[in-house]
C-alpha cells in the first residue's frame, strides 16, 4: 500500500481511490476489522495503462534485490476497502466481488421492504431511547432522518459517517456504533442499487429477529454468493500476481495470512510464488484439534518462521500461552514443556523451524539470540517489533541486549548455531 502523502499518490492522483482506505475485515484478533488509511487503488485506471506504475517500480526494486516480498497478497484477490469517513473496517466489504441487486434478492423471494430493513432498519422513538439514543434531542438531531417524514419513527441517516460521531461522549457513540452494527447489508454512496453483506450480519438484531424459514433462506442466498466468489477472486489474483511476476527476475515471496480465501494457495503455487507459513499459525484448520502441520509437510515454495515482525517473538509467544501445549509437546517429542522459555526449549523450536520443507527459513534476531539466556532482553515484551495499529515509543525500536563483540566472543552460542545451520543443510527435501 501506498501512504497518501507519498509522492507516487500526489504524483499519480488517478490510480488512487483517495474516498476508500484499504485494510482487513474483523477476525479473533480485531473484532472491528482493520482501517490502514491507505488509499485504495483504481485498479481500472491502472489496467488501462497496461500496469506501467507497477512495472517501473518493479523493475527500480529489481536493480537492487534479487527477491521482494508482496505484504498482504490477499489484497490482489480482493481488498478489505472502508469509505474514508469510517475509523474502523467494520463497515466495508471486499473490493472486487459480486455485489446483490435487489431485484436478484427480490428473485429469490424477499420482498423491497425487507431489504430496506435489512439494510437500515427503522425505529420507533421508545425504541431508540431504550438503545441509548434519543433522536428529538437538538445534539442527535444530524444522525437521524424520521420514516417518511414523520417523528414517530427513526432511521440512522443514510451513509452516516463513523468520524461525524468523534465529539460524542463515548458511550452515545458506542450506542450508534451498536446500533450501525444492526443490518445485514451495507450500502455505499458510489453505488447504491448494490448491496454487501455485512461482516456480522448473523448476530444483527435484523436477522435474528425474522423466522427460522427466512433466515434460512438468508444464509442460503448468502452463502450461494460466497461460493462463487472465490473463482471470481482467483482469476483477478492470478492475473495480478502474473504480471508482478513476469516483470523481473527477482524471486516473488507473498505473506498470506489473515482470512485465506480457497483460491489464494493454489493461485501462488501455479505462479511458483512462495507463501508464508508462521508456525503458530500452519495448522490443518479442517480437521479437528486444528493439529499443527508437521514441518516436514510444508509447501516447499514456501518461507518459514517462529514469529514475524507484527507478532509476538518466540519468549513472548511462550510467556503468552498462546498455543496447544499437548499438541506441542508431541510434535517436539518431549514429555512435558516447561512454563519458562528455556535455552533447550528455545533450540528446539528454532530446530523445528530450519528442518522444515520451506525453500526459505527467516528467524527474528530476538528467536536466534533466545537460544542462549544470557543474550536476551531483560523482558519478553522488549523484544517485539512492533504492536499493528498502534504508535509507540517502542515499536520498530529494538536493539540488541549485548554487542557484536559479546555474540563473537560467545563459543557457545557459535556451536549452537553450527549445529543448527547444519540441521537446516541436512534435512531432507
Amino acid at each position: 500500500m501506498i501512504s497518501e502523502d507519498s509522492a507516487d499518490v500526489w504524483g499519480h492522483r488517478q490510480l488512487f481511490d483517495m474516498n476508500n482506505r484499504a485494510g482487513a475485515p474483523p477476525d479473533m484478533f480485531c473484532t472491528d476489522g482493520q482501517n490502514w488509511r491507505f488509499p485504495c487503488y483504481q485498479w481500472d485506471v491502472l489496467k488501462a495503462s497496461n500496469y506501467q506504475w507497477w512495472k517501473d517500480r518493479l523493475q527500480q526494486a529489481s536493480k537492487f534485490y534479487h527477491a521482494f516480498r508482496i505484504d498482504h497478497v490477499l489484497g490482489f484477490f480482493r481488498i478489505w476497502q472502508t469509505p474514508e469517513k469510517h475509523n474502523s473496517g467494520m463497515l466495508g466489504r471486499f473490493v472486487p466481488s459480486q455485489a446483490f441487486k435487489v431485484t436478484e434478492l427480490q428473485t429469490a423471494g424477499f420482498h423491497e421492504g425487507q431489504i430496506l430493513h435489512w439494510t437500515n432498519p427503522s425505529y420507533s422513538v421508545e425504541e431508540l431511547q431504550a438503545r441509548g439514543l434519543d433522536p428529538l434531542t437538538l445534539a442527535n438531531q444530524p444522525f437521524f432522518e424520521g420514516l417518511f417524514g414523520n417523528t414517530t419513527h427513526f432511521k440512522l441517516r443514510s451513509f452516516l459517517g463513523e468520524n461525524e460521531l468523534k465529539n460524542l461522549d463515548e458511550q452515545t457513540r458506542n450506542n450508534f456504533l451498536r446500533l450501525m452494527s444492526n443490518r445485514i447489508f451495507n450500502q455505499y454512496e458510489e453505488n447504491p442499487s448494490q448491496l454487501y453483506p455485512f461482516w456480522y450480519w448473523y448476530e444483527s438484531d435484523v436477522y435474528k429477529n425474522e423466522s427460522p424459514e427466512i433466515q434460512e433462506r438468508i444464509r442460503q442466498v448468502l452463502g450461494d454468493k460466497e461460493q462463487s466468489q472465490d473463482q471470481f477472486w482467483g482469476e483477478n489474483g492470478h492475473g495480478l500476481l502474473k504480471m508482478m511476476r513476469d516483470e523481473t527476475d527477482m524471486l516473488v515471496c507473498a505473506e498470506d495470512l489473515g482470512v485465506v480465501p480457497n483460491c489464494v494457495a493454489p493461485t501462488l503455487a501455479n505462479l511458483n510464488i512462495l507463501s508464508l507459513k508462521i508456525e503458530r499459525w500452519a495448522r490443518n484448520y479442517h480437521e479437528a484439534g486444528d493439529p499443527y502441520i508437521p514441518v516436514e509437510e510444508y509447501p516447499r515454495l514456501s518461507v518459514c518462521s517462529p514469529a514475524c515482525h507484527d507478532t509476538s517473538n518466540l519468549r513472548l509467544w511462550w510467556d503468552e500461552k498462546d498455543l496447544d501445549v499437548e499438541q506441542y509437546k508431541n510434535l517436539l517429542g518431549w514429555d512435558e514443556l516447561p512454563d519458562y522459555l528455556t535455552d533447550d526449549l528455545a533450540y528446539a523450536v528454532v530446530a523445528r523451524n530450519l528442518s522444515a520443507n520451506s525453500l526459505i527459513a527467516i528467524l527474528p534476531l530476538q528467536d536466534w539470540l533466545s537460544i542462549d539466556y544470557d543474550l536476551r532482553s531483560p523482558t519478553s515484551e522488549e523484544e517485539r517489533i512492533n504492536i499493528p495499529g498502534t504508535q509507540n515509543d517502542t515499536n520498530w525500536n529494538w536493539r540488541m541486549a549485548v554487542s557484536l563483540d559479546e555474540l563473537e566472543n560467545n563459543s557457545l552460542f557459535i556451536q549452537k548455531m553450527k549445529n543448527l545451520i547444519l540441521i537446516r543443510k541436512s534435512r531432507p527435501l
